[in-house]
């Protein structure tokens, strides 16, 4: 078995790096591992894949943004949550501070990629905002988000898991560890450290992990079939108000009408009560004039 306390150091740090340093890196990880005797460690270290631009991005974001990130996070907390309860007008009213979180999450990443040199293209902010959709959606992807770890953005279909199968750096029970902040100090380091050697029985730790897995996937289920409901909810809920917004338009558009052909049927008896009027002005005025040559 390797040394997951030094594998996991050597994860965080390769996907903390820049994509120009990322094989450099690995090859010093790996070569590190491998003179401390921890063979297995090195070969692993050694396949660990270089990550999307961003994906890497979005490995920056989870270090050296985590304020935005978490407001991410909570806004699909509480918007899994409204779902659950298929609480149609809290799913509304949480429509603008999730756009928000959203379009933060996305200039996050930017400012992030530019602050290392790199700048992302409209192809990649998509991915970005594709990933924080998925996040919104579903918790192992906004855990997956929180890692720092992904090789790919992340998408959501609109129903289901988001697939998570080649995102992710591992594909062991330590790969969903949130990544350490980039100002991390020695003292986190530690605790690190002490909380890989704290188990002492490997294979009660393995039940432990395959049981957590067991209920992470029946809870990301249950996401997907209440996200779907509160979906259905709220497609229903939106028809009803276009329903009503068409009938009352209809109505508008009656009394408009009715309006016209009542204003046209006066303009009709102006135009009779004109012409009267001037052939009576006519008769008038002739009979003025013989009247005074009489």
């Amino acid at each position: 078995m390797p040394d997951e306390d030094r594998l996991l150091t050597a994860v965080d740090t390769l996907y903390a790096v820049t994509p120009d340093e990322f094989v450099r890196t690995r090859t010093s990880l790996a070569a590190a591992a491998k003179s401390a005797g921890d063979a297995v460690a090195a070969k692993e270290i050694a396949t660990l894949r270089r990550p999307s631009l961003a994906a890497w991005a979005l490995n920056q974001v989870a270090r050296e943004a985590a304020a935005t990130l978490d407001m991410l996070l909570d806004v699909g907390g509480r918007l899994r949550e409204a779902q659950s309860r298929l609480d149609a007008a809290a799913i509304q009213d949480l429509r603008a501070e999730r756009d928000a979180a959203v379009d933060a999450y996305v200039t996050a990443a930017v400012d992030c990629a530019s602050r290392h040199g790199r700048s992302l293209s409209a192809a990649a902010r998509q991915e970005v905002r594709d990933t924080a959709i998925a996040a919104l959606a579903d918790e192992t992807a906004a855990t997956a988000a929180s890692s720092g770890r992904l090789l790919t953005s992340l998408s959501y279909s609109g129903f289901g898991e988001v697939d998570l199968s080649d995102a992710l750096a591992r594909t062991g029970p330590p790969l969903l560890r949130v990544a350490p902040p980039a100002d991390e100090d020695a003292a986190g380091g530690a605790m690190r450290s002490n909380a890989g050697s704290a188990g002492t029985d490997e294979g009660s730790g393995s039940q432990a992990r395959a049981a957590g897995k067991a209920a992470g996937a029946h809870a990301a289920r249950k996401a997907a079939v209440d996200t779907r409901a509160a979906r259905k909810e709220a497609a229903e809920a939106e028809r009803r108000a276009r329903a009503e917004r068409v009938a009352s338009a209809g109505q508008a558009l009656e009394a408009a009408e009715r309006d016209v052909e009542e204003t046209e049927r006066l303009l009709v008896e102006a135009r009779r009560a004109y012409r009267r009027a001037v052939r009576a002005r006519d008769v008038a005025r002739d009979a003025l004039h013989a009247a005074r040559e009489t």
